[in-house]
């Protein structure tokens, strides 16, 4: 309960409600609001019924929480990607020149798949995070570090 109900919806609501409030849309800042204090009645709604039930409960529906907890963190997965190539704004913006022609590089990216950057730079954060000694603190400042160096290189713009 506390997995699912305590962190997982509301970091859910929280990606949709930021998005929104991205857009320019305030209903994002009262979803995100609203989801949590219904979490937070919810967790004393359920708290004599883990409490008269101890292990019982957890006993008995170990299974149905595994699934409905799985279900929920694809879910997450599911939004966090699919917010990727809205919310993480990344070009390359080098131009190949031969004579009259005039290639574009984020255009032909564009053909082949379009937020291919965004969702590349993502991945690879993603998987830095996984390896031993990596902190999100870590992941921030190479980020923005490499942001910052790739910028002043022309190889990547906003």
């Amino acid at each position: 309960e506390t997995q699912f109900l305590g962190a997982i919806i509301p970091t859910i609501c929280g990606s949709i409600g930021a998005y929104m409030g991205l857009r320019g849309n305030p209903f994002g800042a009262f979803l995100w609001i609203i989801v949590n204090l219904i979490v937070l009645f919810t967790r004393f709604g359920f708290l004599n019924l883990g409490y008269s039930q101890g292990a019982k409960l957890i006993d008995s529906a170990s299974g149905k929480l595994n699934a409905i907890t799985d279900s929920a963190i694809l879910l997450g997965v599911t939004v966090v990607g699919a917010l990727i190539p809205t919310v993480v704004n990344v070009k390359v913006p080098f131009v190949y020149r031969a004579g009259k022609v005039t290639l574009k590089m984020q255009t032909i990216l564009n053909q082949i798949m379009p937020s291919l950057v965004p969702v590349l730079l993502v991945a690879l954060v993603y998987w830095l995070l996984g390896k031993k000694h990596v902190t999100s603190t870590k992941m921030i400042w190479f980020v923005l570090i490499l942001g910052i160096v790739l910028s002043y290189f022309h190889i990547l713009s906003a």
